[in-house]
């Protein structure tokens, strides 16, 4: 992804200009770009305490890396010009930054995070689909036909079934059943990713969809695969 590159490109910029609104603002904003990518892409599997700390850091490093390119362009222009070297400017810029940087975060989560934890589960199902083997696809199709042989017809076919702890490690967030179908659910709000095992005339097709404009059948296999 390109928001670690944006990051660091607003923290070097944040760190040159001398406006320091704008030096504030651009900070504040690759802290918190960092902060998501952080969050979502790199961190998940570590231990609470080691995302903790981990998190931290990710909020705090363009702050610091602006600070620290702000001294050396201020020493740099104290040999060039005689400019006076502030570091009470500097310690305000970088409490200013901390603060508009939280606020940032905390105004745009609600929107965000879901979007983003969207996103990632969409890729996460994407990735696990296309590396299914066939003796993992018949366990796909053998799961289904015990959800259909117990199913009932007048129930809510929208999350009719818990999902089972092997199934969220696997990042899936709901099982829907309708009549001769099992719908396995990664992402199911502003695009679509599932895997989808159907009953057709006694026989079982299963169904990669990878988002709202493309979908495969991956069982049963084609002759060219």
């Amino acid at each position: 992804m390109m928001i670690p590159f944006i990051s660091i490109a607003l923290s070097i910029l944040a760190g040159w200009i001398r406006n320091p609104v704008g030096k504030v603002f651009l900070c504040a904003l690759a802290s918190a770009l960092m902060t998501y990518f952080v969050f979502f892409e790199i961190f998940q599997g570590l231990a609470e305490s080691q995302f903790e700390l981990s998190l931290l850091l990710s909020f705090l490093s363009p702050t610091v890396a602006v600070v620290l390119i702000e001294r050396l362009t201020h020493w740099l222009r104290l040999k060039r010009k005689g400019d006076v070297v502030s570091v009470t400017s500097t310690i305000a810029v970088f409490l200013a930054t901390v603060f508009l940087a939280a606020a940032l975060l905390f105004v745009t989560s609600p929107v965000a995070f879901p979007i983003m934890f969207e996103i990632y589960a969409m890729r996460a199902g994407q990735q696990y689909m296309d590396s299914l083997t066939d003796v993992e696809i018949q366990k796909w199709i053998d799961r289904s036909k015990d959800y259909l042989a117990h199913a009932n017809p007048n129930e809510y076919p929208i999350g009719a079934r818990p999902v089972p702890s092997d199934l969220k490690a696997l990042k899936i967030v709901r099982i829907d059943l309708w009549p001769g179908t099992v719908i396995y659910v990664w992402a199911g709000g502003l695009d679509h990713t599932d895997l989808t095992v159907k009953e057709v005339d006694g026989n079982y097709e299963v169904i990669a969809e990878y988002n709202d404009q493309r979908r495969k059948v991956i069982w049963p296999r084609s002759a060219n695969e």
